[in-house]
C-alpha cells in the first residue's frame, strides 16, 4: 500500500547550475522511483550562490513539473552554503527531557552563530549524553538565515508549489546514504556541486562535523572557457562532459584542467578532515569516503582523494534499494546521472509529518 498522497513530498533540489526533482513512493515492495528530472539554469542566473532573478527560477521549476507531469505540489527543499550553520554543541547539566531545554539551546546558540540571532531560524536535535562528560548533553544545532529561507520558499510558491520541509543539503545526502548503506555507521560524505563542496562526517550514525568549501565543477567549465575565446558557458559544459569538441582545446588540455581541479578539491577536503581530527579529539580515522554530486564523476578525482586522505573512496550509489522500473529513464542513463540527484532523492524520502 502506498503512502497516502497527502503525506507524500516531491524532493526539490535548487542548485546554482540546475534544478532537480525526485518523486519516490513507498509500497509493499519497497521504495519506488516514479519521477526523476532536471532542468539547467542559464549561465549567470545565480551569483554568490543565490538567484539574481527568483522569478526566472520559478518559471523553470514550474515548467519542469508540467513537462514531467508531476501533479503533487507539496515539496521538501534544502539549502546549503554559508547561510546555514550545522554545529555540534554541548549543554551543561542538561537532560533530554528538561522542560527548559529549548530555551537553553537558544541561549547557547548565540555563542556559535556569526549572525544576529534575530536573523536566523534555529532548530536542534538531541544526540544524547556527551562521550566526554555524562553531565553534558550533546546537541546538533542547525541555524539558517531567515531571508534565504524566505527567498527559496517564495521561489517554490511562485512556481505553484507548497514548501513543507526546509532541510540542509548535507542532511538530504545523509538521508539517501543511510537508506542505501544501512550497515555503515562511520563515513565521510562529500557532495561536489557546481560551486561548492559539502563535507559531512558521520560517526556512529550521527553527523559530527560539517564543512563547505567554495569550489566546484563550474571551475572546470570556466577553465575551458578561458582557453577557448568566444565560447559560451553551455558549449564549455558540453566539452567538459565529452559531448562536443573544439579545435582550440585538446584532450591533453582538458586532462590537465581536470588534474589541476581534482588536486585542488582533494587538498581542500584533506585540510577540512585534518581540522576535524585535530580539533574534535577523533579517536580513529573514518575508514571510508563516499562522493556524489555532479563533480564526483570527474576523471581521477576519487583516486586523487584516496591518495590525499588515505581512506577508501567510493561513489555513493543512491538507487541500490530503490526500484527504478517505473521511471522513464534507461538503466544506463540512471547509472550515469543518479549521483547528481542525491540531494533531490534524499529530500524525496521525506514525509509530511517529518520534523
Amino acid at each position: 500500500m502506498l503512502f497516502r498522497r497527502r503525506n507524500q513530498l516531491i524532493g526539490l533540489d535548487i542548485g546554482t547550475h540546475s534544478v532537480k526533482v525526485a518523486e519516490i513512493v513507498n509500497s509493499q515492495k519497497g521504495y519506488i522511483l516514479k519521477k526523476m528530472a532536471n532542468a539547467p539554469f542559464p549561465a549567470g542566473l545565480f551569483k554568490d550562490g543565490e538567484p539574481k532573478d527568483p522569478g526566472h527560477v520559478s518559471m523553470i521549476i514550474k515548467d519542469l513539473f508540467v513537462r514531467n507531469k508531476i501533479n503533487i505540489k507539496n515539496v521538501a527543499m534544502s539549502i546549503g552554503g554559508y547561510s546555514a550553520i550545522v554545529k555540534p554543541i554541548t549543554i551543561n547539566n542538561a537532560k533530554a527531557d528538561d522542560p527548559d531545554l529549548h530555551k537553553r539551546v537558544f541561549e547557547e546558540a548565540e555563542h556559535y552563530i556569526p549572525f544576529d540571532i534575530s536573523e536566523v531560524n534555529i532548530d536542534f536535535q538531541v544526540m544524547g549524553p556527551s562521550d566526554q562528560n555524562p553531565n553534558q548533553l550533546s546537541i546538533l544545532l542547525v541555524a539558517a538565515k531567515k531571508n534565504v529561507i524566505e527567498k527559496y520558499v517564495s521561489i517554490a510558491t511562485d512556481a505553484g508549489l507548497n514548501p513543507v520541509i526546509m532541510d540542509i543539503d548535507a542532511f538530504a545526502v545523509q538521508n539517501i546514504f543511510e537508506l542505501n548503506e544501512p550497515d555503515v555507521s562511520d563515513a565521510v560524505l562529500i557532495n561536489v556541486g557546481a560551486n561548492k563542496i559539502s563535507l559531512n562526517i558521520i560517526k556512529e550514525g550521527h553527523s559530527v562535523f560539517m564543512r563547505e568549501v567554495a569550489m566546484g565543477a563550474s571551475k572546470i567549465t570556466e577553465e575551458i572557457m578561458s582557453m577557448v575565446p568566444g565560447i559560451s558557458f553551455e558549449e564549455a559544459e558540453d566539452i567538459k562532459k565529452g559531448l562536443s569538441e573544439n579545435d582550440s582545446i585538446t584532450k591533453i588540455d582538458i586532462d590537465q584542467i581536470l588534474a589541476s581541479v581534482s588536486a585542488d578539491w582533494s587538498n581542500e577536503i584533506a585540510r577540512a578532515i585534518d581540522f576535524f581530527y585535530s580539533n574534535y579529539a577523533a579517536r580513529e580515522q573514518v575508514p571510508k569516503i563516499y562522493i556524489c554530486g555532479g563533480g564526483s564523476n570527474i576523471s581521477r578525482f576519487s583516486e586523487d582523494l584516496a591518495s590525499h586522505i588515505g581512506s577508501k573512496v567510493e561513489l555513493l550509489e543512491p538507487l541500490q534499494v530503490i526500484h527504478t522500473d517505473k521511471v522513464d529513464i534507461s538503466e544506463e542513463e540512471l547509472e550515469m546521472i543518479s549521483s547528481e540527484f542525491c540531494v533531490a532523492l534524499g529530500l524525496g524520502l521525506r514525509k509530511m509529518d517529518d520534523k
